[in-house]
């Protein structure tokens, strides 16, 4: 392309504005996941991404309505639960492939303390970031694990398996790439 690349960060044209104390410390992730939310909605919004770690971001509606980035939550993702549990208990067997309510064997309660319960603690935070909203927020549900999870969460979102591409193409078109 004859351009050098171009590394997303909190000056990168992602059309957010920023409500935290280090901007620059704002994941890549995060900021390309919310450019891809923007793309479809305004403010106030909500992006669950659920991979390595699950990751809830929130992008408020700012004073003058512009986009604000206002953090959000970071937790260890299911699979990086799953092989933190797997190194502590190692005689452990591995989760059944779809959990049951009540667990009625110990694959059976792995896979529902681990996907079940993991989409639970989303709804949880979710509910409490979305209290700290101007308005009700749109909610978007992304990551390698969104998949597995969304049977189980009850919260109205929308499922958007390529999100961060999506915000990575918005970025690029306000960079003249895409």
């Amino acid at each position: 392309m004859g351009r050098p690349p171009h590394v997303v960060s909190h000056r990168s044209p992602h059309g957010l504005a920023f409500g935290v104390p280090e901007p620059a410390r704002a994941g890549a992730d995060r900021l390309a996941t919310a450019a891809g939310a923007l793309a479809r909605t305004g403010p106030p919004l909500l992006v669950v991404d659920c991979g390595t770690a699950t990751t809830c971001t929130v992008v408020d509606r700012g004073a003058g309505g512009e986009p604000l980035y206002r953090g959000g939550a970071i937790a260890p993702g299911v699979g990086a639960a799953l092989e933190g549990l797997r190194r502590r208990a190692g005689h452990l067997p591995e989760p059944a492939a779809e959990p049951e309510v009540p667990g009625t064997t110990t694959e059976a309660a792995l896979a529902l303390g681990a996907v079940a319960g993991h989409a639970w603690m989303v709804e949880a935070v979710v509910e409490r970031l979305a209290a700290a909203c101007a308005a009700p927020p749109k909610l978007f549900l992304t990551g390698g694990w969104a998949p597995r999870l969304r049977p189980h969460l009850a919260a109205a979102h929308e499922f958007r398996p390529d999100l961060c591409l999506e915000g990575l193409l918005a970025i690029g078109g306000r960079l003249g790439l895409a």
